[in-house]
């Protein structure tokens, strides 16, 4: 859906330019990236509102962009499953509350998968990458969590670390 919108608006805004030398690839990805952004913000904010939490989804989504810039991981294949997928996970993880036994358990399980896979950069990246330094900021990151024992946190860290995993194919 956001792809399809997203070539729908290029092809529209190609047509209405002077620039014909425009790729429709280039600008059809862009394009679906930014709604995918814009959409996960406003949904996201939107779930957090209906259920009370708007601080704490908006956290989670802070939290999960942070995690995932720092330590990489796969992707879904379609961007509009993406944007449905996250802002549900960020608008109702607030409404989950960790035993603080399981929130050690899971950090701890957390910090083994980010010191061991971290990152996991599954497209190439046209910036230059220190893969050490991403491994132990990501894993600091983590680590905070003993500090903070946070619930969010603890699940947005476990659950974004099984995609940094190398699983085979």
């Amino acid at each position: 859906m956001l792809e399809r919108l997203s070539r729908s608006i290029a092809i529209k805004a190609i047509n209405n330019s002077a620039d014909s030398e425009a790729d429709l690839e280039v600008i059809t990805y862009g394009l679906t990236n930014r709604l995918c952004r814009y959409t996960i913000n406003l949904f996201t904010f939107l779930i957090g509102f209906l259920l009370g939490h708007i601080l704490e989804a908006l956290f989670a989504l802070v939290a999960l962009k942070v995690i995932r810039t720092l330590s990489g991981g796969v992707h879904f294949k379609s961007l509009t499953v993406c944007a449905i997928v996250t802002s549900l996970f960020c608008g109702l993880l607030p409404l989950v509350q960790l035993e603080m036994e399981i929130k050690i358990i899971f950090t701890a399980l957390s910090l083994f998968m980010y010191i061991v896979w971290a990152p996991n950069v599954y497209e190439e990246l046209v910036v230059e990458r220190n893969d050490d330094q991403l491994k132990l900021f990501s894993s600091l990151v983590v680590a905070s969590n003993f500090y903070f024992q946070s619930s969010i946190l603890t699940i947005i860290f476990f659950v974004q670390g099984l995609t940094i995993i190398k699983w085979r194919r």
